[in-house]
């Protein structure tokens, strides 16, 4: 029988300094998010959460969200993965109801619109590179 399926979720010895307050997370077996900090799917949902209620505007950004765990992005490979992650909590905590759907979707607008502008960046350097390679 493998470790994991022995090891509930409370004897991890990952799990043993921060035990969650849900007893609906016994058992679960996280994901990993980012090898490098350690950062599973549940610290981030558990994460997005407390940054959702502590107050208005505060976006659940891939650093906000590693800042609150006391961790720290080393190689940022694992960006895309947390965005996702992110994403996938805050339609949870929607789910659940634990949060004010207004904030969540206040929030969600707002990384929307972070998004937008960082591919309108994106496009104008990347129109500036061609247009510098087709003059040269």
């Amino acid at each position: 029988m493998p470790l994991l399926d022995q090891l509930s979720y409370w004897e991890c010895p990952a799990r043993s300094a921060r035990k969650p307050d849900k007893p609906e997370l016994i058992g679960v077996i996280d994901v990993i998010i980012c090898s490098c900090a350690i950062v599973s799917d549940r610290d981030i949902e558990f994460a997005v959460h407390e940054i959702m209620i502590s107050g208005p505007g505060v976006l659940p950004t891939p650093g906000i969200v590693f800042r609150y765990l006391h961790k720290k992005m080393n190689c940022c490979g694992c960006a895309s993965i947390a965005v996702s992650a992110i994403y996938a909590a805050m339609d949870r905590l929607a789910r659940d109801t634990r949060l004010c759907p207004f904030a969540l979707a206040e929030a969600r607008a707002k990384l929307i619109r972070v998004e937008e502008r960082r591919e309108r960046r994106q496009r104008r350097i990347d129109a500036a590179f061609q247009a510098g390679h087709q003059s040269a």
